[in-house]
Order: C-alpha cells, then structure tokens, then sequence
C-alpha cells in the first residue's frame, strides 16, 4: 500500500525537493497513523529511496532521479579521488534553479538537481560506478540502479553468452602473404568479425607491443577481408617504409616492380603513381589526411581505414583529428584498425580519437563528456576504463608471446663544465629574472595594447553596447582583485573568458587584423601569462641544450670507448636537433662514422639501410621523433638518451627500435645524466616538462603571442601558485606523496558532512595563510631551498583529517637534519606549526609528523 502511494507521489514530484520541502516526514507520519500495524523505523528511509530512485530509458539517454545527489557526487569523489570523473554524469536542474540562475541569484553549487542524464553510451560505466558504490558504502539503492542499467541497456546483450561465433577463411591470407603469421597474430584475425559484431563496432584497436608485427596483422586483415581499397594514415617518416613492407609481404611484389607501382601509391612522393582501377593501398601522413579523400574511390563497402600509432591522435579538437573523422564519414567505413602499442600516454581520455573512429554509439556529445570525465591520471578510475579498453582493443605484450634477450637499462652519470648553470634551482632563478625583465619591458606599452584592443572591439563587436559595458566593468574588477575570481558569478566569468572568441573573433575577416587583436588581447589582458612563457621558452631549451653538448664534449672518449666496445652497432637519441647535429658531426671527425636521420632527412629507408648493412658504419643518430616508431634495427644492441623523451610511452618505443622480434643478445641502454649534488635539467626535467606541456601545450611562438586555446586552460589563480613555485620549489621538482595510506594514532570518529565542508573552509585560509608565512617562517634558508605545500582532506570512515605536506624537494644528504642548516628547517616548521594553530578553530588540533624531506602536518578532529 505503502509502495504503490510513494510511487505515485514521486511520478508527481522530484524525490528530493520531496524531502526538501519536509513533505517526506509528514507522509510517514500520516501513513504511520492511519496504519498503526506497520511501523515506521529508520530502515524505511533507505527502502523509500530505492523505491523512488527512477530510471529510464530512450533511444540515446539513460535518466536517473530521485536519489540523494549530494551525497553520490561526494561519495563519487571520495572513492575515485577525481573530482573530474563527476562529469560523466550530466546534472539537469529545475526551471526555478535556472531561472534564478541565469538571474545571478544562486551559484551553480545551489542550483536544485532534478536528475541525472547520461548519453546511453555510459551505460556500461555508469553500471560499474554504482556497483562499485555500492561495495564500498553499502547503499541498496545503488546496486538497484547498477543492475538496472546492466539489465536494460545494451550492456545486457553485450556481456550475456547471446552471441556467435563468426567462422573466418584465412586461405587468403596463405595465398597472397608471403610470411607464416604468428599464432597470435592469427588469433587477433580469427577473433575480429566476432568481435565486431558482438561489441557493435566499425574496427577494433591493434594494440600489440612494439616489434610484435602490427603492420603484417593489419594488411594480413585486410586480405582476409578482401578489400579493395585501404587507405593506411601513418606519420611522415612511416610512408615509404610502409610502401616497403606491403612490397615485401605479397608475392605478387616479390619480382614484379611495376604491379607494386600500380597497386601501393605513397601520397606527395613523386615515385608513386594512383591508379583509379589498380590502386589498392593508398598511403597518408597523418598531418595531413585530408589530401587523401581524393583517392578514396567510388565503393565505399569494400574498404578500410588503418591508423598507425594512432596515439598521435589524441588530442580530439585537433586539425588532423577531425580530418581523419571526416575521412572515416567519406568513406562509410565499417573496418578500422586504429594501431598502436601505447594507446594512450597520460590520460584515458587519450582514447577519445579511437572511440570516435570505431564505436557508431559514440558521437560528439559523448566525446565531450569523456574528454572532460576521464581527463585524470589515477589509478583509481582503472576498473571503470579498463571495461570499456576490454571491449575496444586486442592487447599482447611481448612477455605474453616472445623470448626475447635481457634488456638492461641504467643511467650514465657524467660531470661537465660549469654544472651550476644547469641546477634546477639555478634554471628556476634565471626564469624568474628573465620573467620580471620580459614584464617590466613589456608593461610599459600595456595602455597602448589596451587602447588598441578596445578599438578593435568596438569595430568588429556583434553585441549590444550594456554586453560591452559588463565585460569591462569585469576587467576592471578582476584587475583590482588581482584577478580573484572566488566573487565572479560563473555567468560573468564565462563573459570574460569567452568574450572575444563569441563577439569579435568571428567577425574579424582580414587575416592579419586578426594576429593583431590576437596580440593585443594578449599583452593587455593576459601579459603575465605570456610572459612567462617567454621567459621559460628563451632560457630551458638554451640551457639544456648546452648541458648535453657539453656533457658530450667533456666525456667523448668515453662515449667513443663505449660505441667501439658494443657486441653490436649503437643508436643514439636526443629530443634536441642540436645536440643531434653536434655529436654526428664531432663523432665523424673523431673517426666514427654514422647515419644522422633527422626531420629533413631524405630517403630515411636507404639511409636506416646503409646503417644496417655497412660493415664501417658504427652509429645511427637521430632525433626520438623521427625513430621513435615503425623501424626495426635489431643490428644494434646499445643506445644512448642525451635527454630522454618527455612520456615514458614515447621512451619505450625509441628502446623498441632494437629491443624486438630479432633481436639476439642483451641490449644495453644507457640515460645520459649529469652528475651534481643538487636537481638539474637532466635528471628532473621529465617533470618540469610535463607540467610545462599541460600549461603551455598551446603557446603560439608566432609574433609572440598565445593562441585563445592556451587560456582557457590557464587561469590566474593558478599562474599564481606556478610562479611561487619556481621561486621556492627549485623550479618544480614536483616530488611530494600524498601519504593517502597513512594513519593517524588516533581512532576518531567519521567527520559528518558539515564537518567536511567546515574543514574544507578552514583548509582552505590555511593554504592561503601558509603562503604567505612561507616566505616569513622560512626565510632563515640558504638560497635556493625548495619549500611547497600539498594539502589533502581525508576521510575514509576511520579518520578525517587535513593533511599539509611540507616537503623540501632539494637534494640534500640524509646528515642533513643534524647540521645547522637542517635545525634551521625544522625550527621554521615548528614556527610555522604554532604559527598555523592560531587559526584552527576550537575542537580541531595542529599534530605533526615528518622526516627531514617531509613534514606532514595534521589538522585533527580532536
């Protein structure tokens, strides 16, 4: 009777305003009355939520409400410990919030949510999400809703035993392939129509190892397939060795030059001829796909798309992405075969790419909400991605299939001249200076760029004049602020952000009146930002280029010993053009003849080949770009880093080169570093250059401006923190652990949810605080001390703390904290300890704990 009433009344109503409105308490009490003989108890609130927690299911959307949204976006948060993985879950609020809203009356934070909308595409996230909620909080109405989805939705036909077998002749492959494919490489072959089909997929991604023989499976699927036209979409320096392959693979090649001519076609080489009616495999550099689409052909169901190290198209709002969507909508292909052995790099969302070119269920919308959603690099999200990978991907490792030699990899450290100027403590000092120079010069003709800006808005603006007016008030106030954001309501943020990209950007026909409001936008409204860009462009790059030539200069006989040692031929690697044309030719002077592959390297192929084949040719030298994929030189076994790759993916593929398929004897690969008592740019740089790439990936070098991308990324706020951190963390030597598994001695209670949110508030004004007494408590310091300050909020049910690490990321010797120096430290972490609990407020206590490179400090429910 209960249920059938409660039913009822949230058909009518949203279940939480319900519960908002107290109309819940009085529909129990009534009901109680009228009822006497069923009671109402405390269980009855959790089984009327699973009543009221509705689903339903449309063609494209899955819809969930009545549950308790607070609680599950905070719960979300604390099991995943990614506030971006959230967005997977699209918020709908009702009229009167919006309405209010766009009133500026409330902030986003108290709009009302009505309920969940997720694109059916998440079915399958979504179900593991809450069945994992469910393991971890016990809570009935999410395992409702995790069956539900999992029952209802095409995950059921997905995962149930309802599929077939799709048998496969291979005979083609045995006819035209010269080469017995590997058992696993036939099993990748055997598995793809069922697969297809079971998973409703338009390819399935070919993610062997490096070395494993992902262009041999690939064309080999292709024969199987019986296709009449491939079109194979690979990097520049790929094309004509995958010209190569196809003529060493097909026996029909093997003697006959002209059929190879007429049927492979290398796009932009002047060898290659297209043959509308002969051409069967037409090549592409994936900078530029769109050149292709005259030779995609009349028939759109005989063909296929293969990517190679389609890694490289992770970036989804990329030119060269969206060029290659569009070449799959052209083509109406049912058959890609995106390629690569590190799938993504970073981030899960590096994925988005491949979902876009093989899955029909994932359209633009989805995109968006995975890029955002999955845009983290835990862990803890792993077995919501991993699901989804397992559906989309064939993976095998060369430990699954080969035996392969001993790989030992160890790091050279060298010494060199002059090594204090590539310290990281050093570096940092130079950027700041040269920071403050760039500014100081550059604010002087501030007004000029503001008077000019303000011109061109007026011109090419397609606002009215009360638009115009509010965006400069917003300038001016995010000026006296000191550009704090924390009063802007999101609507008038969203004005400033988007302003000229929205009213003036696309007016602004004339090309290079376009570059110009481009750089006054910058060097009025964003000067500090494009400063430091400046400042770091003009001193990293010089500095660790020196670094490494010096480093070359002050051991070559070493190196030289080495080369002449190896039990084979040796590979060397820089990220660097310059150190690369300076150690080929010192090497050739010095007598040791080597091959140089570089960007302007013609004829790679003959020029790899001579390598290979020549008896007087010791070493191949090449930027990690331009060898770091698709080329097997199992004839060397040593290789050199002067300056590793910045991904450790990117790493992996230039040791692939000859740790692979053929390969006979241990390979030995050394990373060159410098050797100094402090961090430098050879031995810390990775990380300097990671953070740089994610702050600064779209930094414009053009006529010194940056492009608008680059700011919707950046905020001040965090421009901020960045510049405080060179001073005082050497230059981002980004080390400090969150200590998530560490426990407190104490046993307290879990913090209820007012408590969080009044921790949450104090965390917050003590990282405000601890900046500033940062530059008072530690002053007693010698110069370049690494101080910075990580906070974290705990709550796992046992505890609930606020932890600050204090972490001083220098090189220092373990007798550290005996010296006077080291008494110094702790003392100024005592000072900034009591300092800190003046502003803990009553029923909280400071506690402590640390060694000499981390100093933890807890705030402690007491």
């Amino acid at each position: 009777m209960f249920d059938e009433i409660f039913k009822t009344l949230c058909e009518s109503y949203n279940y939480d305003e319900i519960i908002t409105e107290g109309l819940f308490d009085t529909i129990k009490l009534l009901f109680a009355k009228r009822h006497d003989d069923i009671p109402i108890s405390n269980t009855l609130s959790e089984r009327l939520r699973v009543l009221s927690a509705g689903i339903k299911y449309d063609d494209q959307y899955i819809t969930i409400k009545g549950i308790d949204y607070n609680n599950l976006y905070k719960r979300i948060d604390n099991i995943y410990d990614e506030k971006a993985f959230q967005r997977i879950l699209t918020k709908e609020y009702t009229k009167s919030s919006i309405q209010k809203f766009n009133e500026k009356k409330i902030r986003k934070a108290q709009m009302k949510i009505k309920d969940l909308r997720i694109p059916l595409f998440f079915a399958l996230e979504i179900s593991i999400l809450f069945s994992d909620l469910y393991d971890y909080y016990g809570v009935g109405y999410y395992k409702k809703v995790s069956i539900d989805i999992a029952e209802k939705t095409w995950v059921n036909s997905v995962y149930g035993n309802k599929y077939r077998k799709i048998p496969v002749d291979m005979s083609p492959v045995s006819e035209e392939i010269v080469y017995k494919l590997k058992p696993y490489q036939e099993e990748f072959l055997e598995l793809y129509p069922t697969v297809k089909e079971r998973y409703h997929l338009d390819g399935y991604l070919l993610s062997f190892d490096q070395g494993l023989g992902k262009t041999l499976t690939s064309i080999a699927l292709a024969v199987m397939l019986r296709k009449e036209r491939v079109v194979i979409v690979c990097p520049n320096s790929l094309k004509e060795n995958w010209s190569y392959e196809i003529k060493e693979y097909f026996y029909r090649y093997k003697d006959d030059f002209d059929t190879w001519r007429n049927e492979v076609y290398v796009v932009g080489n002047s060898k290659y001829k297209f043959n509308e009616d002969k051409t069967r495999f037409v090549i592409v550099n994936m900078e530029n796909v769109k050149s292709v689409y005259p030779y995609i052909g009349k028939s759109t169901e005989d063909n296929m798309i293969i990517i190679d190290e389609m890694h490289n198209f992770r970036n989804v709002d990329s030119k060269r992405t969206s060029e290659l969507i569009e070449l799959k909508r052209r083509m109406d292909c049912k058959d890609v075969i995106p390629m690569s052995g590190t799938p993504i790099k970073a981030a899960p969302n590096e994925i988005v790419p491949t979902l876009m070119c093989i899955d029909p269920m994932f359209n633009d919308e989805c995109a968006k909400i995975y890029n955002k959603a999955f845009a983290v690099n835990s862990d803890t999200v792993k077995n919501v991605v991993k699901a989804r990978f397992g559906m989309i991907m064939h993976r095998k490792m060369k430990s699954d299939v080969l035996t392969l030699p001993e790989k030992h990899i160890q790091d050279l450290k060298l010494e060199c001249r002059n090594s204090d100027l590539y310290l990281n403590a050093n570096v940092g000092e130079a950027v700041g200076k040269r920071y403050h120079e760039i500014y100081d010069e550059l604010s002087k003709t501030q007004g000029d760029y503001k008077t000019k800006y303000f011109e061109y808005v007026k011109k090419y603006m397609s606002c009215d004049n009360d638009k115009l007016q509010a965006y400069m008030d917003l300038i001016k106030i995010l000026d006296e602020s000191g550009y704090d954001i924390g009063g802007i309501h999101e609507l008038d943020l969203d004005l400033y952000k988007n302003f000229d990209k929205m009213y003036v950007i696309p007016n602004i026909t004339n090309h290079k009146e376009l570059e110009d409001f481009k750089l006054c936008s910058t060097r009025y409204l964003r000067l500090r930002a494009s400063c430091m860009g400046k400042a770091i462009g003009e001193i990293i790059p010089m500095r660790r280029k020196n670094m490494f030539i010096q480093m070359y200069k002050d051991n070559k006989d070493l190196i030289i010993k080495m080369i002449k040692r190896a039990e084979k031929k040796t590979v060397i690697f820089s990220p660097l053009l310059e150190v690369v044309n300076f150690i080929s030719k010192d090497l050739k002077e010095s007598g040791v003849e080597n091959i140089k592959i570089i960007g302007e390297t013609k004829n790679r192929i003959d020029e790899i080949n001579k390598f290979k084949n020549s008896d007087s040719i010791d070493v191949l030298i090449a930027t990690d770009k331009t060898l770091s994929t698709g080329v097997t030189i199992v004839e060397a076994n040593q290789m050199f880093f002067f300056g590793t790759p910045w991904r450790s993916a990117d790493y992996n593929q230039c040791c692939d080169r000859i740790y692979r398929i053929g390969q006979n004897v241990d390979v030995y690969i050394y990373n060159v570093l410098l050797m100094t008592k402090g961090g430098n740019l050879s031995t810390k740089m990775n990380k300097i250059l990671n953070w740089s790439e994610g702050m600064f990936n779209s930094f414009v070098v053009e006529e010194n401006y940056i492009s608008e991308r680059s700011f919707e990324m950046f905020d001040d706020n965090l421009f901020d923190r960045c510049l405080e951190q060179i001073m005082y963390e050497g230059f981002f030597s980004n080390i400090a652990n969150k200590f998530k598994s560490k426990k407190s001695d104490k046993s307290l209670e879990p913090l209820t949810d007012e408590e969080i949110k009044k921790l949450e508030s104090i965390c917050k004004k003590l990282e405000s605080k601890s900046k500033f007494l940062i530059n008072t408590t530690f002053k007693t310091l010698k110069q370049g001390s690494s101080i910075g300050i990580d906070r974290d909020i705990l709550d796992d049910r046992s505890m609930s703390i606020i932890k600050f690490d204090i972490y001083d990321v220098s090189d220092r010797p373990r007798d550290f904290g005996e010296s006077s120096e080291g008494r110094s430290y702790f003392k100024a972490v005592d000072d900034l300890v009591r300092e800190l609990n003046q502003y803990v407020p009553d029923g909280y206590n400071v506690e402590t704990d640390g060694d000499w490179d981390t100093f933890s400090v807890y705030v402690v429910k007491k």
